[in-house]
C-alpha cells in the first residue's frame, strides 16, 4: 500500500491521483486515500473518465468466459520439444561449405577487381 501524501486536509493533485490509482484499483489504500481519490476524480476531467474506464475494464474482463482451445495442443507441443535434433550429414555439411566459400571467393574477387 501506497500512501505517501495525507489527503484529509489538501485536495489531491492529478499527480498524485496516478500515484494511488492501482492501489485503488487493488482497494489496496486507506480510507482517507480512497475518498481523497475519488473526490478528485469527481471533480477531474482527465482522471474521472480514466477512473471510470478501468473500473469498466475491470468489470468487462472479470466476466469473460473461459476460453480454451478446440483440441488438446500439448501433443503437437511435447512431439516439437521431444523431435531429437540430428547432425548434418557429411557430404551435405561439405557442399554448404563449398557453397560458402565460393560466395566468399567471389566476393573478395569482386572486391579486389573494383580497385
Amino acid at each position: 500500500m501506497n500512501n505517501p501524501v495525507d489527503h484529509t486536509t489538501s485536495p489531491m493533485s492529478c499527480d498524485e491521483f496516478a500515484d494511488v490509482l492501482a492501489d485503488l484499483l487493488e482497494r489496496d489504500v486507506t480510507e482517507p486515500v480512497r475518498a481523497a481519490a475519488e473526490s478528485h476524480a469527481l471533480s477531474c476531467d482527465d482522471c474521472g473518465p480514466l477512473l471510470a474506464d478501468l473500473r469498466k475494464l475491470r468489470l468487462d474482463a472479470a466476466n469473460l468466459n473461459d476460453l480454451a482451445p478446440s483440441r488438446d495442443l500439448w501433443a503437437g507441443i511435447t512431439e516439437r520439444i521431444e523431435t531429437p535434433v540430428m547432425a548434418l550429414n557429411s557430404a551435405v555439411h561439405r557442399a554448404h561449405s563449398l557453397r560458402c566459400s565460393s560466395i566468399d571467393l567471389r566476393t573478395h574477387a569482386s572486391r579486389v577487381s573494383s580497385r
